[in-house]
């Protein structure tokens, strides 16, 4: 009898366990509750990066063995920890130093021939030092880490060389520095329409918006192959987005959500949004005022 309890428990565990991974695999949807009662967003589809330049050699939590020295990434949809990597290794947060998707099923990609070729036409050159500032004169990948350690992402204008730019630390408790890459293939084609903004709510010290990503380009053509979406708050109209005065920008927003609850000090904040792809940033989305008591 107290065989048969301890597997019936076993194996209402596993089931658990199995439920939570098929929801994390399908991106799930959450909830927020606020003053006027639960804020429901629906999850949007995962939006993959391009298939072009990377493998899947490994799920999180196994191993892999590489031929020669190569670059590997280890995370999920735009959320992406880099290493180079030779011989056995291991698709865990122990090889990579940090986890970019926590909660979320990871796996691990190896750079292919053509990603590795465009790559090595272009040099990476220092523009900040860690919490320093930079200016660009147009959208250009920076990556931020050290050694073989580093994340990426398109910056329009004004960039800041922190993890709150980023959204992951690559190298935790080690000196960092932004890079840029010079030389290389670089991004063409036109930037993606602006997100639209379509609710929001407010309660104490928090905001609460959704939106929907777009699905056309600048120019009005079809596409909607996102890299980022962003979000930006101040206090000062007309200045929500890249490069404005005194605006917050909330980077890397996760690209498998349309929701987004925001701690805010009182008063009255604007809010809007952009959306990147491979070739750089949207205008900023028409502006909303919301009162945060």
């Amino acid at each position: 009898m107290k065989r048969s309890l301890m597997y019936e428990r076993l194996a209402a565990a596993g089931a658990s366990v199995a439920a939570m991974a098929v929801l994390a695999a399908c991106g799930g949807s959450g909830t927020e509750e606020t003053s006027s009662g639960t804020f429901s967003g629906q999850s949007a589809a995962v939006v993959e990066p391009p298939a072009t330049g990377w493998t899947d050699i490994a799920a999180e939590y196994q191993p892999f063995s590489l031929d020669a020295s190569q670059v590997v990434r280890f995370g999920s949809d735009t959320r992406w920890v880099q290493a180079t990597l030779a011989g056995a290794s291991y698709c865990g947060i122990g090889t990579f130093g940090s986890d970019p998707a926590p909660g979320i099923a990871k796996t691990c990609q190896v750079q292919s021939a053509p990603a590795a070729q465009v790559a090595a036409s272009g040099t990476w050159v220092t523009i900040a030092p860690q919490y320093g500032s930079f200016v660009l004169d147009a959208p250009q990948l920076v990556r931020f880490g050290r050694d073989t350690r580093w994340v990426e992402r398109t910056v329009v204008r004004n960039g800041y060389c922190a993890v709150t730019s980023f959204g992951v630390d690559p190298a935790p408790g080690e000196y960092k520095e932004c890079q840029v890459l010079q030389g290389g293939s670089g991004a063409s084609g036109p930037v993606p329409s602006s997100p639209v903004v379509t609710r929001y709510s407010a309660e104490t010290g928090r905001a609460t918006i959704a939106w929907k990503a777009p699905n056309t380009l600048a120019d009005g053509s079809p596409g909607n192959a996102l890299t980022a979406l962003t979000v930006y708050h101040g206090t000062q109209q007309g200045q929500q987005g890249p490069g404005g005065t005194g605006t917050t920008a909330v980077p890397n927003v996760p690209l498998n959500t349309t929701q987004l609850s925001l701690s805010l000090p009182a008063g009255t904040r604007w809010i809007a949004m952009t959306a990147t792809n491979a070739a750089g940033e949207s205008s900023s989305s028409p502006e909303i005022k919301v009162s945060v008591p």
